[in-house]
């Protein structure tokens, strides 16, 4: 009986402290993707208006983000906000910003995958993953020809 009572506070424990973690990481995630984003959009601005939009409605959901978690500290919502309008502002800009290279649009879907696992759960993660997934492989095909000529 006793070491059931142990065992069940270090689970609370160890819960609690993940929790602390993960609003930590959604803290400090928010304040990089809100100076990365408006970096870009200042860029975006003067490159393209397709690419300008996207990531000014990515910073948007950023800062609505980190609003909610400021006021009601739920970081699942910073989780799957951000992860899921990564990825739809990534897939879309593959598809239909072609003027510019889309060399690291990969490794932005693979973070939007990695903060789907670790902050919202392993089916959401795995379902990102796969989207992905099938992302990269139809923009391959469908863009290889273009992208290439933007690289020569």
């Amino acid at each position: 009986m006793e070491a059931n009572n142990q065992i069940r506070k270090n689970k609370s424990s160890i819960d609690t402290y993940q929790s602390k973690l993960k609003e930590r990481l959604a803290y400090r995630l928010l304040y990089v993707l809100i100076a990365v984003l408006t970096f870009l959009s200042i860029s975006y601005y003067f490159e393209s208006k397709w690419g300008f939009i996207l990531v000014v409605v990515v910073l948007l959901a950023c800062l609505f983000s980190l609003y909610q978690l400021i006021t009601k500290r739920n970081y699942s919502i910073v989780f799957i906000l951000v992860s899921i309008s990564g990825f739809l502002a990534i897939s879309l800009a593959l598809f239909f910003v072609p003027e510019t290279n889309h060399l690291v649009d990969g490794v932005w879907l693979i973070t939007a995958c990695f903060l789907a696992y670790f902050g919202v759960g392993r089916i959401t993660g795995t379902i990102i993953f796969f989207l992905s997934l099938l992302v990269l492989i139809i923009s391959v095909f469908a863009e290889f020809k273009s992208q290439m000529q933007l690289l020569s």
